[in-house]
């Protein structure tokens, strides 16, 4: 315990001048008004049904200085004599909000929803902003922005997470210290000042994995069906914990002898499965009592199953523009190194330990893996984010957790080696973005370096998803589609001769015949890309009839 608290005292030293630092950041972000005027319904009346009173409070004291803000709210105000189903979602979705005579001539997006003679919902279910609410009372008495509410609590979730880290967690202290940089530098610091549920999700899956490995499989269910109500594809972890605590179940059962004696025994445990579950299923069943249907999101056609594959899958993680590896080459080096090094040791018979933490760490991969497959379905992927994609933050969390707890068996003169080499590139890469990730390198509407760099040099191994490659070289939100009236032909550098062209599929017989691409790479919504030579001149003549 002497141990523990002495850690605790070091991060809160480095801590506290962060936490302060980072407050006048807060600002809206991705879907905050969403989440703020939730919070603020909350705060108001504790329901989450925002009210025409709700929005004429926002109106005066959310929205001084955001004039988008305040747009939106009115917007939201206007149609409030209006009831609309999310069933009604896809069919007005970005239809004016209102009579531009008497309301702000704005499109309301498909993130409210409202039932016949209901407030307006968020189609962002509301334990976040559940959570948030007592932080803006705390900000509005001290007549703070309403944003560093936000902040504040997701630096009480940081806390609460690292006195986990400091207290509980049974690890050394190489493993704790470890564990409590990488979840700080591996993203945290980039969205600590957001207005959305990231650093929520990252800190209740971060916990479940900690809880999991203490043998407490049935609170880390409770843990990640929290973060599944925020982002449902946690619920995946949920499922796995679910298969933990049935093994534990079925093995405890057999010592004492009855079901019923085993009830007795474990109330506790039963307590927290039953509260998880119940936690897990409230989103749907709160959405087809008050809207009509169990998932506004999927309701208004946010999302596509045919999106699912292996470039999704590898672009969550391995993407240098939102990926894991952008922000995180640290955790992808370390984990990379902590597989070589077990699996070579347990092929020479040297490390007794070696197979067993190579499956683990195989298994907590795998966990990563199979909670991004359904955040894959999402029809925005280079959405909103600070320099790596929102999923791939809270994915990164596992990663992280399998690289810190391989130490304990890890062979002592590599182990600090490793964690040395992967917390010294985390750090780096916290500089290179700036603490917030606010720099322009951090920007989701830029190619990053690497990017830039792999493109140029080796057009041929680097094939984005066309979303991230199209607004990142305009700069700006909108990917048209591969055969609508907007489709181009789209170039990289856009100045000077091209090393990567992104084609629509039907305009490839225009490529220039003298072209001698290195590769031509089919990829999703019936694109080709076409990797060149440096200095290759190549086009794409297409006749202004061209279907």
């Amino acid at each position: 315990m002497t141990s523990s608290r002495g850690i605790l005292a070091l991060w809160a030293v480095l801590l506290l001048p962060l936490i302060a630092l980072s407050l006048p950041q807060a600002q809206r972000t991705g879907d905050g008004e969403h989440y703020l005027l939730t919070a603020a319904a909350f705060a108001a009346h504790a329901t989450p049904g925002v009210t025409i009173a709700d929005l004429d409070e926002a109106r005066g004291a959310l929205t001084k200085g955001a004039p988008a803000f305040r747009q939106h709210v009115m917007a939201l105000r206007c149609r409030s004599n209006e009831p609309r189903t999310a069933a009604a979602l896809a069919a007005d979705a970005g239809s004016d909000a209102s009579d531009p005579a008497s309301c702000p001539s704005v499109r309301l997006d498909v993130g409210w929803t409202q039932g016949p003679d209901t407030p307006w919902y968020s189609v962002h279910f509301w334990t976040y902003p559940a959570l948030v609410a007592p932080f803006l009372w705390i900000t509005g008495g001290l007549g703070l922005p309403a944003p560093r509410a936000f902040a504040l609590c997701n630096w009480a979730l940081i806390l609460a997470t690292l006195a986990y880290v400091a207290f509980a967690w049974r690890a050394t202290l190489l493993q704790k210290n470890v564990l409590a940089a990488l979840f700080l530098l591996s993203g945290t610091t980039y969205y600590a000042w957001w207005t959305c549920p990231e650093v929520f999700t990252a800190a209740m899956v971060l916990l479940a994995f900690m809880l999991a490995d203490d043998r407490r499989p049935d609170r880390a269910m409770f843990c990640a069906a929290l973060a599944s109500t925020q982002n449902p594809p946690v619920l995946v972890l949920c499922g796995l914990l679910g298969c933990s605590w049935c093994w534990k179940l079925f093995s405890a059962r057999r010592e004492h002898g009855s079901f019923g004696s085993f009830a007795r025994a474990h109330r506790a445990t039963f307590a927290w499965v039953i509260a998880a579950t119940l936690v897990a299923v409230t989103p749907p069943l709160f959405y087809l009592y008050t809207v009509g249907v169990p998932n506004p999101i999927i309701a208004a056609g946010c999302t596509d199953r045919s999106l699912i594959g292996l470039a999704r899958l590898q672009s969550i993680f391995l993407d240098p523009n939102i990926g894991v590896i952008a922000a995180n080459p640290g955790l992808i080096l370390g984990v990379a190194s902590v597989l070589v090094i077990s699996a070579f040791g347990a092929a020479s018979a040297r490390d007794p330990k070696a197979l067993t933490r190579l499956g683990r760490t195989v298994f907590l991969l795998a966990a990563a893996a199979a909670m991004a497959l359904p955040a894959l379905i999402t029809t925005n992927w280079n959405q909103g984010h600070s320099v790596l994609g929102r999923y791939a933050y809270w994915l990164s969390m596992p990663i992280a957790f399998a690289v810190a707890s391989s130490f304990a068996t890890l062979p002592r003169r590599t182990v600090h080696g490793i964690a040395a080499l992967v917390v010294g590139l985390q750090v780096a890469a916290v500089l290179h973005y700036g603490v917030w990730g606010k720099n322009a390198r951090s920007d989701y509407l830029v190619l990053k370096p690497a990017a830039r760099f792999l493109l140029r040099r080796f057009p041929q191994f680097y094939n984005p998803i066309p979303e991230i490659f199209v607004e990142r070289l305009v700069h700006r939100e909108g990917m048209p589609t591969a055969d609508g009236p907007e489709a181009r032909v789209f170039r990289f550098p856009e100045k000077g001769a091209p090393t990567k062209l992104l084609v629509p599929a039907r305009w490839m017989r225009f490529l220039d015949p003298a072209c001698k691409p290195i590769a031509l790479t089919p990829v999703e919504g019936d694109w080709v890309y076409v990797s060149l030579r440096a200095g290759e001149k190549c086009g794409v003549e297409v006749p202004a009839v061209a279907p």
